[in-house]
């Protein structure tokens, strides 16, 4: 091929490129026209009233923002949806107004949800479906959800994604990135990043539109669930990265046996639960979320009332993946601790957790933001522990709420990853104390990490009495020797091979000695750590020092013998 040949070959792609580009330009132009209607618009009205000194009128800057989103769509409005998590950056109210962001928005026709399956899918509806409902059975921002049935008679639900949506946030996204480097350059959010705030939402917000992800989240959750848990399974061959078919589940939502329980219909809950099945539903829907958060470390980062069902035999279904989270051992134990601390009432350990996971800045008063989290915490746990304490104050979006609000004031930093744990949190804890008279958090938060998170002497008691792990302690130390012999004799040039040979029978001894004297040492560094977990200024917590502290004495005599 000559060198003109590659040229030509060469423009059409170039021209390609151009014409991709001016249209993302001509898009982003469009978006950003009507972005700024809308903020005149937004600020308009109180501007006015400012300078006519009229007060700040009867609609909050939250309902406006709120009124904002709606307006400007799909990307806005999930834009709402994240910031309604951020806590540490904005004031509560604004927050609490753009909650209203997650309910159902207006569906689309009918043709055009058809048009999209059979593009996605490759087939006309008839030879996919055997016959698809046409009114939905919920619209939302992202996507709606009808149900249908497959050519083989199985009911299923069809989740079809909005046309245009993602090239309509890409235009949006890159014009808010825009907006957010010059924030940061005018320092409008103080020392909290905008562009680092817009570049997380983009990745949260991407991964919601891909609906494969989303089919294989529901397996995970599926893989992980247990007797009293169901996840919908995935009809991988009615499935695109726009739309998604899972299996259909009979149920009530959440909301609909709140709805009875707060109408005094205990007759149709008796009828559907069964007498008394309304407080183990409630539990095991408790109990599968703590499982998700606490235990496996991925969980369902959405679990509101119109996306939790309860089966007639008290089992709890998770619907709509597409907001997950998924924590690192480190994480997931660091949380775990803090909840768990908070629910037990050791404060001083569940603010040392929470310190864990939060970022602070040179500019924090550390001494001052302790000592407010402190104070939340108590008044927290006090009121739980109080039946008589108002609902409101129970709820663990209280105490959240007001440390992250905290947080925010003291230029502390929460990653969007443990928002969303928190968010899944609250939200749990929300449907629940909506049927408060029928079920005790506390309660439950205490016996759950009873059940799957052993006390301090339980874990002594597993580290010291595991013969398994006590085999794998001794042939370590066993080999410690040697293996550091090849090393050393690697270092120096020689070939390195991680092979033992028998000892002889004096060195054995010897060897036995100080394997001996090492595990002691190990069981006795174990009470150390052991007593960091216990609440300060309690007996245990003294005890088990001391314990691991003596025991080092008679591990170091043992050391000696010849």
């Amino acid at each position: 091929m000559t060198a003109g040949q590659t040229r030509s070959l060469a423009v059409p792609g170039s021209r390609m490129r151009r014409f991709v580009g001016l249209r993302h330009l001509f898009l982003d132009l469009q978006r950003v026209v009507l972005l700024l209607v809308n903020v005149v618009a937004l600020f308009t009205t109180p501007l006015l009233r400012r300078l006519l000194r009229l007060g700040p009128g009867r609609v909050s800057i939250g309902v406006r923002l709120r009124r904002f989103c709606e307006r400007m769509g799909i990307t806005y409005l999930k834009l709402g949806q994240f910031l309604a998590m951020r806590f540490d950056v904005l004031p509560p109210d604004v927050c609490h107004a753009l909650e209203d962001l997650f309910d159902a928005v207006a569906p689309l026709p009918l043709p055009q949800v058809l048009r999209r399956i059979e593009h996605e899918l490759g087939r006309p509806i008839e030879q996919l479906f055997s016959k698809f409902d046409r009114e939905p059975l919920a619209a939302a921002s992202v996507a709606q959800v009808h149900r249908a049935w497959t050519r083989e008679g199985e009911a299923v639900v069809v989740k079809v994604q909005r046309p245009g949506i993602e090239q309509i946030f890409r235009a949006d996204v890159r014009n808010v990135r825009r907006m957010a480097g010059l924030a940061d350059w005018l320092r409008l959010l103080g020392r909290t990043s905008a562009v680092e705030m817009v570049d997380e939402f983009t990745s949260y917000t991407l991964r919601e539109m891909d609906f494969v992800t989303e089919g294989r989240t529901a397996e995970r959750l599926r893989r992980n669930a247990v007797s009293y848990e169901y996840i919908p399974r995935v009809y991988w061959n009615l499935t695109s990265q726009r739309v998604l078919t899972l299996e259909f589940v009979e149920g009530v939502s959440v909301s609909k046996v709140t709805s009875w329980d707060t109408q005094g219909r205990d007759d149709l809950l008796d009828e559907y639960f069964g007498p008394g099945g309304l407080t183990e539903a409630t539990s095991n829907f408790s109990h599968a979320s703590m499982r998700q958060l606490f235990v496996t470390g991925f969980f369902h980062g959405d679990p509101h009332p119109g996306n939790i069902l309860f089966t007639r035999d008290r089992s709890v279904v998770f619907l709509d993946f597409g907001i997950f989270g998924a924590l690192t051992p480190d994480e997931m134990e660091t949380l775990a601790s803090f909840v768990e601390n908070e629910a037990l009432g050791n404060i001083d350990n569940a603010l040392h957790y929470y310190e864990k996971i939060s970022d602070l800045s040179p500019y924090t008063d550390k001494a001052a933001f302790r000592r407010e989290v402190k104070l939340i915490l108590a008044q927290w746990h006090h009121a739980s522990k109080d039946p008589e304490s108002p609902i409101a104050e129970r709820h663990f979006g209280v105490v959240m709420g007001r440390m992250l609000d905290v947080s925010r004031r003291h230029h502390v930093k929460v990653r969007a990853e443990l928002l969303l744990f928190f968010r899944a949190l609250l939200t749990l804890n929300a449907s629940a104390l909506r049927m408060a008279h029928k079920f005790d958090v506390l309660h439950e938060m205490e016996a759950f990490f009873r059940a799957a998170r052993p006390d301090v002497q339980q874990r002594i008691e597993a580290v010291v009495r595991d013969p398994v792990r006590n085999f794998y302690v001794r042939d370590f130390v066993r080999r410690l020797p040697e293996a550091a012999s090849r090393v050393r004799d690697g270092i120096a040039g020689a070939p390195f091979r991680l092979a033992v040979e028998p000892a002889d029978e004096p060195g054995e001894r010897r060897e036995s000695a100080a394997i001996d004297a090492i595990g002691l040492a190990l069981v006795a560094v174990a009470l150390v750590i052991a007593a960091t977990s216990v609440p300060i200024g309690t007996p245990l917590r003294w005890l088990l020092w001391c314990t691991g502290v003596l025991a080092l004495a008679p591990a170091a005599l043992m050391r000696r013998q010849p």
